[in-house]
């Protein structure tokens, strides 16, 4: 990413929209070199995260009982 910035120059300065993975690496260097830029995360990068809670969510809700399965229950 510090390369595309690089190789982009001035141009940086003009980025409304970077969309990318979740990695740190990418945030950090486009808030240093594009730092006017929103940062929008690649939808099918976080739908594996979203898979992941939704299968936590359901175990504890299963595991849970009466109130505390009450607290889980709509939390999506």
């Amino acid at each position: 990413m510090a390369q595309f910035y690089d190789w982009w120059g001035q141009k940086s300065g003009k980025i409304k929209l970077a969309v990318m993975y979740m990695w740190k690496p990418f945030r950090n260097v486009t808030k240093d070199k594009a730092p006017q830029a929103a940062i929008l995360f690649d939808k099918f990068h976080i739908m594996p995260i979203r898979e992941a809670l939704d299968k936590v969510r359901k175990a504890e809700y299963a595991r849970l009982s009466g109130k505390g399965s009450a607290l889980i229950k709509g939390q999506k």
